[in-house]
């Protein structure tokens, strides 16, 4: 039992390491577009926001998606279901006036 808890932490660690590779296009492109990309030019991209927050000078606008599911675990005889969950959220601030980006974060699960 503790080397198969052993082998899913390192398997997972990897996993985690290779999608942080994948994902720094996406983080360096993002970050060349603060101060140029427009709400309309995101609303093209990933669609209608989840959600719309309006503050004074900015407004922040969130796209997700999530799903849930269970994993086998056999464990002798036995087979234990492990709840799994896994999603992204990517949360974008504009500016009121210029309705152009001025922060992002982007986050996995």
């Amino acid at each position: 039992m503790k080397m198969i808890l052993a082998f899913l932490s390192l398997s997972i660690m990897g996993c985690a390491e290779l999608r942080n590779y994948q994902l720094q296009p996406f983080y360096n492109e993002m970050n060349t577009q603060i101060g140029q990309m427009t709400y309309d030019q995101s609303l093209q991209r990933w669609g209608a926001p989840a959600s719309v927050v309006q503050g004074d000078e900015t407004f922040i606008c969130t796209w997700s998606a999530s799903a849930s599911g269970a994993v086998a675990l056999p464990l002798g005889q036995n087979v234990i279901y492990q709840p799994t969950s896994s999603g992204w959220k990517l949360a974008i601030t504009f500016n009121k006036t210029t309705r152009k980006m001025t922060y992002w974060t982007y986050n996995e699960w």
